[in-house]
């Protein structure tokens, strides 16, 4: 099965308004009436302040800022004091979200840069950090719209917060400040679909782990919305054999990754499992077994009014190949390499729809016509039972025509 998604490289830009504010005094005029200049002592000229220094550059090695107190020894790195990963799966399609709290050890304000893979071909579908405690979403945008948003918040003396998937499925972000003594947290989010398992019936979800450093407190929770009815899921709650029946069926089953057994029971039309570790630290990817359950078709209608739709679709086995004058007459004889005898007859479904009609034949179509004009060759068959295809069939316009005059009735 194979199910592409493309989508340019871009950046996701995150401002952290009112996080930062610059200091200054607020005179407050006394209630009295001004003195006269003959009262005003002479007093000595003060000399106007030096200009503020230019905001350094942070790193995990200085940190110098004015009001800030610069650590005396040296620092410790960036803790991740908590790692959740969350699961939601339905049919071929999981969304997971990683959320992560990093603590900050030190008596000063640090910076942590963020980098780790991604599974192959996920689809990045949210970002957000932590402002004041509240979680607040960032915006995916162009590459270019990135990065003027980007300078123009830092001449604002605003710190924002830039993410990056970049090429080969690297997800790259920087998180500052992350206050002294203090935390902060993110939250990740992306869309997969399940690949090919090695058995029928199973898709295959990994999740890469790069824990260099142990995370303090680590959870994994799974949930598995199932295709059963509401009364088969409500009766589970109360009966423990069909529960564990369905837990029995639909149960995701671990194939690799260094978390403990995951334990599944029913919960609210869905499979609920969990596992935590304390110190956790692993540089191995999760890798579960998912039995397939739903549609293999999806479709959403948006707010356009249009209709889309996702499909599963299974790549063709590999054939070997047959000998000239033979064909392979179904799979089973495809796979043992056992020639067939030649077809007598064959009809082809044709696709008219107006789509198609826009490219003509100088794309697709042409390639299509002919590769099966040269089929029809090698097998010597004389004529064709042509079926059009749109919406829907017409009977009326089914018809035989000579392999011969195929192109000219098709065009």
């Amino acid at each position: 099965m194979r199910l592409f998604f493309y989508f340019p490289v871009f950046l996701m830009v995150f401002t952290a308004i009112g996080y930062f504010f610059p200091t200054g005094l607020s005179a407050q005029t006394p209630d009295r009436a001004p003195l006269d200049p003959a009262e005003v002592p002479t007093a000595e000229v003060i000399p106007e302040p030096a200009p503020r220094p230019a905001k350094p550059t942070r790193s995990h090695e200085e940190v110098i800022d004015p009001g800030v107190i610069v650590p005396s020894g040296p620092q410790e790195p960036i803790q991740i004091e908590e790692y959740s990963v969350r699961v939601e799966h339905r049919g071929r399609i999981c969304r997971t979200v990683t959320t992560i709290t990093f603590k900050n050890p030190n008596d000063t304000d640090m910076e942590e840069t963020l980098e780790f893979p991604l599974p192959e071909g996920v689809t990045v579908s949210g970002y957000a950090l932590d402002i004041n405690g509240v979680m607040v979403d960032a915006s995916a945008v162009t590459k270019e719209k990135a990065r003027v948003a980007l300078e123009s918040e830092i001449r604002r003396n605003v710190d924002p917060a830039l993410v990056e998937v970049q090429r080969g499925n690297q997800f790259k972000t920087r998180i500052y400040p992350v206050p002294a003594f203090g935390k902060r947290t993110i939250r990740i989010e992306f869309v997969s679909v399940l690949e090919p398992g090695e058995k029928n019936g199973e898709g295959i979800w990994r999740l890469p782990l790069a824990l260099k450093e142990p995370a303090g407190y680590f959870e994994f929770i799974w949930r598995s919305f199932l295709p059963e009815s509401p009364e088969v899921m409500e009766k589970a709650d109360q009966d423990a054999a069909l529960s564990e029946e369905l837990v029995q069926k639909y149960a995701p089953r671990k194939l690799a990754g260094e978390i403990s057994e995951l334990t599944f029971e029913p919960w609210e039309g869905s499979l609920l499992g969990d596992a935590d570790a304390l110190n956790f630290q692993t540089q191995q990817e999760i890798v579960l077994a998912v039995p397939l359950a739903g549609p293999e078709i999806w479709t959403e209608k948006s707010a356009d009014g249009f209709t889309y739709y996702a499909a599963a679709v299974k790549d063709a086995p590999k054939t070997p190949e047959v000998p000239a004058g033979k064909v392979a007459a179904d799979p089973a004889d495809a796979a043992s390499g056992t020639p067939a005898p030649l077809p007598k007859s064959v009809t082809v479904f044709w696709d008219c729809s107006g789509s198609r009609s826009t490219t003509g034949f100088a794309g697709s179509q042409k390639k299509e016509l002919a590769f099966l004009q040269a089929w029809l060759q090698e097998t010597k068959i004389d004529a064709v039972r042509l079926v059009p295809v749109r919406n829907s069939i017409e009977p009326e316009e089914i018809r035989t025509v000579k392999a011969a005059e195929l192109e000219k009735t098709l065009t």
